[in-house]
């Protein structure tokens, strides 16, 4: 069509274009950016699709791209699928071309954690699960909680997803035993040692007290102890304490005894999930209406180590797509990943997935999906869990709406109080004000909002923790 300069061609140029639109098939009514399906490759890559203002609203990957934009661009689906929604507000689509596919499911993973984009699957749960730290690579291994996992050559355990368990593990470490916890790879010199020599906590190599054989025999239990092998380790306590008994030394005998007994308290509150003494993760996977919910057991050693759920109120794509992003999304070059995964079906892209993590883990992982046995078991335990996510959702809205009802009744208000924010100021002289606010949402806490704003030119906000 030749171009149209005068103000009457323009208006009937419009008209025509509204006609064609109104007479056009499904297919050509959508808003999919052409331009980026001519300049589109047959090549791995990841694909940014851009809304107003260039925000990112999702970001997706695929084996080649020109046919993955293509089913966009002739999507023929109902007008108000999620689908049709997105790309009704996608105004550009950004590539980048990768070597490998599973180059591009990297990328993917990295792009979705940097841009959080709002039709992609994000696991909040607003929680950074701490490890426990045995720092082997030093002369005088600490044991100690860290929050990231490093490559720094010491070994980690966890995560764990109650913080008590974690530090109540520490503690039962402490008690058995006496390691340095002073901080610092490398040792400071003392002339004396510290409180924790004289009440027994601590072998004091800083005074060059400590017997070295002894004290990496320390380290090699508590290892056996996180790693699970706690039958191992009672094994071993009793002949040492036996032994001790026999050689007449009824102090350290006595020592070893207290050691077992507090050991044989905690292994009463360990829960066996099977037969055998593997490393797992297995997931879980429940689907109500538009809602998803997920459950991850951690299994070490056959023993439940902890879980973590994850509720997606309303996620892009079918259950294998949806499982496909949250295995891409949960496991990174931070994670600890066993060596075996139960999966509770399929999802896209399975062995894609099994070689990323063999490559994170530097070791075999199998993606398993369990037919039978204890395996089916595990995962049908699991499914039990995300479903059980669904009704605490469901009886944590009945509890806010009995209570902003209550609320409403004593305090005369018009309406439910829904967002409840408290405020407070504190100052030093009248100087240097901090302000403190809360903010709940429906009976949650809203940590986006909830923060610390301190006077002066920059009057930063921090999330609270």
């Amino acid at each position: 069509m030749q171009e149209v300069n005068d103000e009457a061609g323009q208006m009937i140029y419009v008209l025509l274009q509204y006609l064609l639109l109104s007479i056009s098939t499904p297919e050509q009514l959508s808003m999919f950016p052409e331009a980026a399906l001519a300049s589109a490759p047959h090549a791995p890559g990841v694909y940014m699709m851009l809304g107003a203002k260039s925000v990112v609203l999702y970001v997706g990957k695929a084996k080649d791209l020109f046919k993955r934009l293509s089913s966009y661009a002739h999507f023929s689906g109902a007008e108000y699928s999620k689908t049709a929604v997105m790309l009704d507000k996608v105004s550009k689509v950004d590539t980048i071309i990768t070597n490998t596919e599973k180059e591009a499911l990297i990328l993917e993973a990295s792009l979705i954690k940097k841009h959080k984009p709002k039709y992609n699957i994000i696991l909040r749960d607003d929680k950074n699960y701490p490890y426990i730290k045995v720092t082997v690579q030093e002369e005088w291994p600490r044991v100690v909680m860290a929050r990231r996992k490093s490559r720094d050559k010491a070994r980690y355990f966890g995560p764990y997803s109650s913080s008590g368990a974690m530090w109540s593990t520490l503690r039962l470490l402490s008690s058995l035993f006496p390691l340095r916890n002073c901080k610092g790879s490398k040792l400071k010199k003392r002339a004396r040692p510290c409180l924790n020599r004289q009440i027994g906590k601590c072998l004091a190599p800083c005074a060059g007290n400590a017997d070295r054989e002894l004290y990496l025999e320390h380290v090699a239990k508590v290892i056996m102890l996180l790693e699970g092998r706690n039958q191992d380790l009672v094994g071993t306590l009793t002949r040492q304490m036996q032994a001790a008994a026999e050689g007449l030394d009824f102090e350290k005998a006595a020592t070893i005894r207290d050691q077992l007994s507090a050991l044989s308290r905690t292994l009463e509150k360990q829960v066996i999930a099977a037969s055998h003494s593997k490393d797992q993760d297995v997931f879980g996977f429940a689907r109500k209406d538009a809602a998803v919910s997920l459950a991850v057991l951690f299994i070490r050693n056959g023993l439940i180590n902890g879980s973590r759920t994850f509720y997606l109120n309303d996620p892009y794509g079918d259950d294998p797509a949806i499982l496909s992003q949250v295995l891409g999304q949960f496991y990174d070059k931070e994670s600890l990943i066993p060596k075996e995964i139960l999966l509770p079906f399929q999802p896209a892209d399975l062995e894609l997935h099994e070689e990323y993590l063999c490559d994170s883990a530097g070791m075999r992982v199998h993606l398993k999906i369990p037919q039978r046995g204890d395996n089916q078991q595990l995962v049908a335990m699991a499914n039990t869990n995300a479903q059980q996510l669904f009704e605490e959702k469901e009886k944590q809205k009945h509890s806010w709406q009995n209570l902003s009802e209550t609320m409403v009744k004593t305090l005369h208000l018009n309406r439910s109080p829904n967002r409840i924010e408290c405020l407070d100021i504190s100052n030093i002289s009248g100087k240097q004000a901090v302000g403190s606010l809360v903010c709940f949402f429906k009976g949650e806490p809203d940590k986006v909002i909830s923060g610390i704003i301190r006077s002066g030119p920059s009057r930063a906000r921090t999330t609270m923790p």
